[in-house]
Order: structure tokens, then sequence, then C-alpha cells
């Protein structure tokens, strides 16, 4: 590295003694304090000035070289013997300098090995020790994993002062701690991402019920009067309204009822998974159709006890609802629901369908007994009297007629629309046939007109099925309606009495066969 200030043949002969043995000294204690610059070619000791010096000190390096070749040049014999700056002192603070600069370089050398060897062996416990460094960027936030590369420094020192017994070292306490806390993490998002899964596989599944629920369901609104019409198939109805036997009781206990047993049947078209995003509604729009049912009863005297099976029509609006859906130990969001850009995620109510059914007096417990009517006044009402033979009108108003019948001593109302119902029915076979009385009622019903008359209780005269049809066929009507062959209405036939005893007897076998 000196060989810059070499000097050529022949120059140590011509500089002068005292110059010489100065600049052989200076030499000697570069060599003494810098050894590593033995044997470096002029291109090698330039490549280490340019390296470990900055600018400044290589451009002071520089000069102070050029001063000092300058002053050799002037202390070499040039043949008059005479040397004027041999004895120079200003040469001493360049020569000091360029000393202090080359040692300088070799300090900065052995430090830059120094820290390569460290940084190698470094390099090398890092790949010993494999610290999870993506792991930790990954799953720590930023102040947990500077904590963690702390921890991990100290461990790799503890490696290169104890090699593998490092783990016995209180300094890598901490980094196990680390590197169990990042597995830890690894997992839960292994864990997590099989949940996540899994609650794709889920929401897809969901998804399709919704479907499969909705095309169970009705989309479109209707008048529940027209469902209950098109849907019902009872002879009863007939479009009469009822609603007068219903008190506001009887109606609280079927809405009630109602509301029990159509959310029990929309149960049944959810799976266990979609019954957790359904709202069941707290209430229903709905209908009540009373149709009547006919039932002999012997109170005071022979009665008919009326009541009604009810039938409702019912609706409600059936929306899902997000919730919360643990699966694995991992909360998800649900259901997914199709928007115009794919599948998102549900955050409010919305409506789905129209739950529409019709429940059935077995399901609503729906039979409320209304009232008994004496037989005598029923059968005059069915032929459309206003007073039937053996009843007086003890009250009238707009809507309701109270009725006295002999025997009874309980007053019977009957409301308008009722007594109007009853007319258009007009017989006892024509609540049979429209199964508002059994065929069994209609035959007791039947013989106890027979025995209200034997008693002398003068059963109605106007029968709508007595004015039509030959005398055979009206006496047998008659027979139908209890009347008996000595009965006024069959002599009013003008039939001879053995002739109408001859049908009575037909008639009489024909109902022992029925």
């Amino acid at each position: 590295m000196i060989e810059i200030l070499t000097l050529g043949p022949g120059e140590e002969e011509r500089l002068h003694p005292y110059v010489l043995k100065g600049y052989r000294d200076w030499h000697e204690r570069i060599m003494r304090a810098a050894p590593q610059l033995r044997g470096l070619s002029t291109e090698q000791t330039g490549a280490c000035l340019r390296t470990y010096l900055d600018e400044n000190e290589l451009a002071e390096f520089t000069k102070c070289v050029d001063d000092i070749v300058r002053w050799l040049s002037e202390c070499m014999d040039t043949g008059d013997t005479y040397f004027p700056k041999a004895y120079a002192l200003w040469v001493v603070s360049p020569m000091l300098r360029v000393e202090s600069l080359l040692v300088t370089v070799c300090r900065r050398a052995e430090a830059e090995q120094r820290r390569k060897e460290y940084e190698d062996q470094w390099c090398a416990a890092h790949v010993y020790l494999d610290p999870p460094t993506d792991d930790a960027k990954k799953y720590l936030d930023d102040k947990d994993e500077r904590e963690f590369k702390l921890a991990m420094a100290r461990a790799i020192q503890a490696y290169l002062e104890k090699g593998s017994a490092y783990g016995t070292d209180l300094r890598t306490l901490d980094y196990v701690q680390w590197l169990e806390k990042i597995e830890e993490l690894k997992k839960e998002e292994a864990r997590k991402m099989q949940a996540s899964r899994a609650a794709a596989e889920y929401s897809e599944r969901l998804s399709q019920e919704i479907k499969d629920l909705a095309s169970r369901l009705d989309r479109e609104r209707i008048a529940l009067a027209d469902y209950f019409e098109a849907k019902i198939q009872d002879r009863r109805y007939t479009n009469c309204s009822f609603h007068y036997a219903l008190s506001k009781e009887d109606e609280a206990n079927l809405d009630a009822t109602l509301i029990r047993v159509a959310n029990r049947r929309l149960e049944q078209l959810l799976s266990s998974d979609l019954r957790h995003f359904v709202n069941l509604p707290p209430r229903y729009y709905r209908l009540y159709y009373p149709l009547p049912v006919a039932n002999y009863r012997l109170e005071k005297g022979p009665c008919i006890g009326i009541g009604f099976e009810v039938f409702a029509a019912a609706c409600a609006e059936i929306s899902l609802r997000p919730e919360k859906k643990n699966i694995n130990g991992y909360e998800f969001a649900l259901p997914l629901i199709e928007d115009g850009n794919g599948l998102v995620q549900l955050d409010r109510s919305k409506f789905l369908a129209y739950h529409r059914l019709i429940l059935t007096p077995e399901e609503l417990g729906g039979y409320v007994f209304w009232t008994s009517i004496p037989l005598i006044l029923l059968t005059g009402l069915l032929t459309g009297e206003t007073r039937p033979d053996g009843c007086m009108i003890s009250a009238a108003s707009d809507s309701v007629t109270t009725y006295r019948v002999q025997g009874f001593e309980k007053e019977v109302d009957v409301p308008d629309q009722f007594a109007e119902y009853l007319k258009s029915i007009g017989s006892i076979d024509e609540m049979i046939a429209l199964g508002i009385m059994p065929e069994k009622v209609g035959r007791i019903i039947k013989a106890a007109l027979g025995e209200v008359g034997a008693r002398g209780v003068a059963p109605p005269t106007k029968a709508r099925a007595g004015r039509t049809g030959s005398m055979k066929e009206r006496a047998l009507r008659f027979f139908d309606q209890g009347r008996r062959p000595s009965d006024p209405e069959l002599r009013a036939l003008g039939i001879k009495p053995n002739t109408a005893y001859r049908y009575y007897q037909q008639w009489k076998r024909r109902f022992d066969r029925s």
C-alpha cells in the first residue's frame, strides 16, 4: 500500500541522508501501525483508499501525499550538494496526516471484516434457528412484531455465544413464548379458514332452502275471502255470514290457537337450519268462517242445538332476518341473499313471501255452541213462516226476532240473517243434504216431529216441499217432515184415508231400509 510513496531506482542515494532516515522511520511506523498494508499493490491500495475514506479524506490524503512527494523531490542531490528543504518542518504535518489516514483505512477495513464475519455468523445462526419472520409479519401487529424481533435477536445472540445449548439461556425465554403465540395464531387461522369453508357450504345450502321455501309460499297477496272460496270444499259454505255466532272471547281464543297452529304448519316447511333465520309471524290477517252444525237436543221439549264449526283463512308476511351463526366456534353473519352483483349479507329483515292457509275446525278446536231452537220453531222457519204455529213473537228489532214457544219457558232470539238462511234451506232433508246435520239426526228429528203432532201441537202448515209433484210425492214429502196420514196437511191433499195410509206404509219401509 505504501508503494505509492516508494522511491524510484537511484533516488535513495541521491536523497539527503537526514531526509532518507526520516522517510524510512516514517515508513516503518506506518508498517508497525498498519501491517495489513504490506504486499498490497498500487491498485489495491487505491481501491482501499476509495472504499474506506470519504471524499474529503481522500482529497486530503492525495494532497498530503503530493506535498510529501514534492518535499522529497526537493531534497534530492542536484550536484551542488545544497538541500535547502532537508530540515523543513512543514512536511511533518502531511506525513502524520497520511500516517493517520492509512491507519484509519486499516481500522475501517478490520471493522468491516469483523462486521462481515459477524453478519455471516448471524446469518448462519438465523438459518439454524429459522425464526418465522414471515409469519410474525402476517399474524402480529406492528408493536408485537417489533417485540418479536427483539426477542429473536436476543435468542440469536445466545446461540452465537452458546451454540446448540442456547435454549438453556434465559434470553431465549421470550423468543420461545413468541414462537408458541405465532404457532397458535397460525392454528387459529387454519381453524377459521376451515370454519369459513364450512360456512360457505352452509350458506349455499341455506340459499337453496330459502328458494325452496319461497316456491312453497305465495309471492302475490290476494283477498282472503277469494282464497277461502277457492279452497273450501265444504257443502255448508253458501257465502252466508254467521259472524254473529262468535263472541269477542271466542275470537280471542281462536286467534291464539290460529297463530300457534299456523306457525306450526309453517315450521313444518322449515329445516332446522332455516328456522334460525325466519321470523315466525306474531299475528296473522284472518277471516273466520263459522259453518253450521245441527244436533238433536231434548230440553223442555224437542230442540235443535245449533253450533258452528269454525274455519279460518289466514295470511302473514314471512321475512328473513339476519342472525349470527356459530360454525366450528366462529360466528358468521348469515344468510347471504342474491343481489344484482351476486351474494350479499342480509343486514335487515327482508320480505320473502306470504304464508297463506286454510285452518279447519279440527286444527282450531273451532266448535262454538250457539243456541237451542225448539223443533216446531225451526221447522216453521225452514218453511219461511214469520210466526210458526205454537210460537209467539215477544219482541222484534231491525235484526233480531224473539220468540216465545209453547211448552218452553226460555225465549229464543233468532237473528233475521239466520231466519233467512233457514228459509233458503227449506227443509230437514236439505239440511241433511248440505251436511248441516247427520242423516241419523234427521231421522230422529222427523220422528220427534210426529210426536209433536200427536201431542196436539200443530206443526207448520206451509211446506215448500208440499207444493209441487204428484199426489204421492207430495204425501211422501210431508211424511219426511214428520207428518202422519191423519194430519190436516194430508187431508188437505184430498187423498182418501186408505190411500194415505198405504203411502205412509211405503214411506216407513223405505225409512226402515235406510
